[in-house]
């Protein structure tokens, strides 16, 4: 996360956050991160790996950190793992305001045509939202989501998902504070929305690509992904959108494209499921941006 965040890769730069604090905890490698949000306060994002399961990392946003032990005001957990020994991989995309990270295993890359083993991605920073509707108008988006702090939470997460895009009214907290709300721990109601690809087993095949030239050739309506809770509060997910119409599979050993580069209208995306447990029917429609500004 230094390198992806902050020091890069060589000729490759990081995305401009920088490295607040690291723990003074034996054995803890605990590191607090701050984007530079286009809102008015920054956000801060803790990490760490799992202290259950070495191929375990976890993450979660605060409003004041004291140290990488001591902070208040906090989202739930976005905690993940892939349960598959050997080689690991991971993919990262963003800026300085917001990082989307995904990480699988040697499992998904090879096997990417099964219906439960998909790549697990992280949403921390900047939302697009409405001018001076929210002060902190960032959060966090896992896949698998849970109550409490890094101390307290001691499941070792999920291996299934995207962006706990699963539901179309799902409950967690991805947001420190929520405007004209005092700060809670509890969970609230999201609605996730954009163009959402039905089984490719009914009449909406006739929605289907399953060869990528067909899709990138015909996939012009894009939908970004939005996040809404209440009645007046509309997020939009920076770099993550949905194409209609939907790509289903490659023309090659029906692999389902996950992480693969396609390109539409001269931009280039990352394909990967909607679903937390992805049907093997479904077509893919969440892509996130890695060419052009966000």
């Amino acid at each position: 996360m230094d390198a992806i965040l902050v020091t890069g890769y060589g000729s490759k730069p990081g995305c401009g956050w920088t490295k607040e604090m690291s723990s003074d905890v034996p054995d803890s490698n605990r590191t607090v991160y701050k984007n530079k949000s286009a809102h008015q306060d920054d956000m801060f994002l803790l990490v760490e790996s799992g202290k259950e399961n070495s191929l375990t990392i976890r993450m979660q946003i605060a409003d004041i950190v004291t140290d990488p032990e001591t902070y208040s005001g906090y989202s739930q957990v976005a905690s993940g793992c892939q349960t598959h020994g050997g080689k690991q991989y991971w993919m990262a995309v963003g800026d300085e305001r917001t990082i989307i990270f995904l990480f699988y295993s040697w499992y998904v890359r090879d096997n990417s045509n099964g219906s439960y083993y998909l790549p697990y991605c992280i949403y921390a920073g900047d939302f697009e939202i409405d001018e001076g509707s929210n002060h902190k108008g960032w959060g966090l988006l896992g896949s698998y989501m849970l109550k409490g702090t890094l101390d307290t939470v001691t499941h070792p997460g999920d291996n299934r998902g995207t962006f706990g895009i699963d539901k179309k009214n799902y409950t967690f907290r991805p947001f420190t504070q929520i405007p004209g709300e005092a700060w809670s721990e509890n969970g609230i109601t999201i609605n996730l929305a954009a163009f959402e690809g039905g089984s490719t087993n009914s009449v909406e095949r006739i929605a289907i690509f399953y060869d990528v030239a067909d899709f990138e050739a015909n996939a012009k309506a894009r939908s970004p992904w939005f996040m809404l809770f209440g009645a007046n509060h509309i997020y939009r997910l920076r770099g993550a959108y949905s194409f209609y119409p939907w790509l289903r599979t490659a023309n090659s050993s029906n692999k389902r494209n996950f992480l693969e580069i396609v390109s539409v209208n001269g931009y280039d995306y990352l394909a990967l499921p909607q679903f937390n447990n992805q049907p093997y029917d479904r077509p893919l429609t969440v892509y996130v941006q890695v060419s052009g500004d966000w």
